[in-house]
């Protein structure tokens, strides 16, 4: 079986890998590429705490579709649609969305290395009319 260990720009087959070439590649990973997730993590987090105070304060539609486009100016990443309605219901169901993404945005956050942060599992749910 040739399956690959990402290694930067190449690969190396898992017939000539060891444990302890397998662990210095995953801190090499840790060293260049968490710091990066780490920040986007925490700028996702800052994002999703903003916007669900918005959308927990919004009244009307308009006041949600506001939060909504706050929230894509915020980061571009989050490609959200605006609502049709606004009820209490829209509201909860939204909110509940939410929740289940910060919690896999706060697992990464609390992560202190790669190695952690993919033991976070993604909602069954994306974001969607954020």
């Amino acid at each position: 079986m040739t399956s690959c260990i990402l290694f930067y720009a190449g690969c190396q087959s898992t017939k000539t890998a060891t444990p302890q070439k397998e662990g210095f590649i995953l801190s090499a990973i840790t060293k260049k590429h968490f710091p990066k997730l780490h920040n986007r993590a925490i700028h996702k987090q800052e994002v999703l705490i903003f916007g669900k105070k918005c959308l927990n304060d919004a009244t009307t539609l308009q006041e949600a579709n506001l939060c909504n486009k706050h929230v894509r100016d915020m980061d571009n990443e989050f490609d959200i649609d605006d609502f049709d309605k606004w009820d209490k219901e829209e509201k909860q169901r939204t909110i509940t969305v939410i929740d289940k993404n910060m919690a896999f945005i706060n697992c990464i956050v609390e992560s202190r290395n790669i190695s952690e942060a993919t033991d976070c599992r993604e909602p069954w749910q994306s974001v969607t009319g954020l």
